[in-house]
């Protein structure tokens, strides 16, 4: 969770400039969307994301990941906009799943960690500014974020809370595999490999017939 301030007029040039996220159609009429993005106010925003997010009406959406995090309050709210989304939704980390990012990626009905890729957990941050009390609020707000990230990671992992309060307390870092064995994925996705087979060779064959049956064999001669 972040408190960070910068002039309306910034924030407003920033975001007409960014291309925060990115939706394409395919052949078999699902949806991939790719979520490539810081979340929150300077990158993608939750009411942009479900504002768009609403206009998919496809029956399977792949949301493809690759963010550092943001904002604890829009990560959730995408959560949970895609966790009620009618589509069956497949998350695929594809490079980077970090801090609120890896709770976006909880939100798939089959949660895909692609080959090589990684994902982190830690306690929610927060930048303050006040007087002792106000500081000391924050701390309380900021225990409260991270509690309610560690149940949501144990709700989509079937196991406990405490483990995971541990795990980002100690900011944890996973590869793809220890993704799947923290139960924060399903599985690790290898996407299939091109074929590098060469096309075989075709015969050029002329059927000379068509073109000699009324001609003399000596017509065909030329020197």
């Amino acid at each position: 969770m972040s408190a960070l301030i910068r002039p309306r007029e910034i924030l407003n040039r920033y975001a007409d400039a960014r291309d925060w996220c990115r939706i394409t159609n395919r052949d078999d009429g699902s949806v991939s969307v790719y979520l490539y993005d810081e979340i929150g106010v300077f990158g993608t925003t939750a009411q942009e994301f479900v504002g768009q997010l609403q206009d998919i009406d496809a029956g399977a959406i792949d949301l493809h990941i690759n963010s550092l995090g943001g904002s604890v309050f829009d990560g959730i709210a995408i959560y949970q906009a895609l966790r009620a989304h009618p589509a069956q939704v497949t998350v695929k980390v594809d490079a980077m799943a970090a801090s609120i990012a890896s709770v976006i990626a909880q939100a798939g009905d089959r949660r895909l960690m692609v080959r090589h890729s990684q994902m982190m957990i830690h306690e929610a941050h927060g930048l303050g500014l006040g007087k002792a009390e106000d500081l000391r609020g924050l701390a309380d707000v900021l225990d409260k974020q991270t509690d309610t990230i560690a149940r949501i990671y144990a709700d989509r992992n079937g196991g406990g809370v405490r483990k995971f309060l541990e795990m980002m307390r100690a900011e944890t870092w996973f590869s793809d595999k220890e993704a799947v064995a923290a139960g924060l994925a399903d599985e690790v996705h290898t996407p299939p490999a091109k074929s590098t087979q060469e096309p075989e060779p075709v015969a050029a064959r002329v059927d000379w017939g068509a073109f000699l049956e009324d001609v003399s064999p000596l017509e065909g001669i030329r020197l």
